[in-house]
């Protein structure tokens, strides 16, 4: 089923065979979320993700904005850009 999340009643002595329980449309799907940091500098919203400080990018609304943080996460998580830096977390014990 294209575009959509099957969950299956697993095969039991019970049932004898899988069934569909129930479809949840692909766009409900729980989605990850990343957090970024954006200001406005006089008509232009600026921003990064926090993950990727090192690249910025720019919107003319912040709905923009958004839209360009996704689309250059995907390019920074698919390894489209060569040497990316990140920032990471570290535990001192």
């Amino acid at each position: 089923m294209p575009g959509q999340i099957a969950l299956l009643c697993c095969p039991t002595e019970d049932c004898g065979k899988s069934d569909y329980l129930f479809v949840i449309p692909k766009e409900l799907k729980s989605m990850d979320k990343k957090r970024y940091t954006y200001w406005q500098d006089d008509d232009m919203w600026i921003g990064y993700l926090e993950e990727y400080p090192d690249y910025r990018t720019q919107g003319e609304s912040l709905v923009e904005l958004k839209e360009n943080l996704m689309d250059i996460y995907k390019d920074l998580a698919g390894g489209d850009i060569p040497h990316v830096r990140k920032t990471a977390d570290l535990e001192i014990e």
